[in-house]
């Protein structure tokens, strides 16, 4: 499959899964240009997550994020890194599947945490809440178009086989309806 130079590439899933790691890898392979909301976000804001957490609040920081969302949606195709609750915003997931496919990459919490977790991250103040967050977005990340398992893949791994993957697809048939 030649790829749809129209269409982004939004990975979702929960923090600490790979989000933007396998991203560059995946950008790398189908020759698009990486976006990561989070830094994106942090270089709009002039402060970290933590910091805008901290100061402003989740509501401020979710709006943030959609602001950003919607500039990254404009420009052309790329493969981009959301965070971690992005997609668990209606308002959100219209924008992705407006302007691209949207791909849950999904691993066991236990190689999450295996992995250091998000344990920088300001909603992950223990593995028992960071458990219990997971288990509330997965309903959401199952709207994705595609799931993609990265358990016992590295990230360099995950990257080739999602490459491979998309680039067998004719068209996208095996997105959700």
């Amino acid at each position: 499959m030649k790829e749809d130079r129209r269409r982004s590439y939004f990975l979702i899933g929960f923090m600490g899964v790979g989000k933007t790691t396998i991203g560059r890898g995946l950008a790398k392979h189908l020759q698009l240009p990486f976006r990561d909301l989070d830094e994106l976000l942090e270089r709009r804001s002039g402060k970290t997550i933590v910091e805008i957490f901290k100061t402003e609040g989740e509501m401020v920081f979710r709006a943030l994020e959609t602001q950003v969302l919607c500039d990254v949606a404009k420009k052309s195709a790329a493969v981009v890194a959301t965070g971690g609750g992005v997609f668990i915003k209606p308002e959100n997931r219209d924008i992705i599947r407006s302007s691209g496919v949207s791909i849950w990459l999904d691993a066991p919490f236990d190689e999450i945490l295996a992995r250091g977790g998000g344990s920088h991250r300001p909603l992950w103040d223990s593995a028992e809440r960071a458990k219990d967050l997971l288990a509330m977005r997965v309903p959401y990340y199952r709207l994705a178009d595609i799931r993609f398992e990265t358990k016992n893949l590295n990230h360099e791994e995950a990257a080739e086989q999602l490459t491979k993957m998309l680039r067998s697809c004719s068209g996208h048939e095996i997105l959700n309806p």
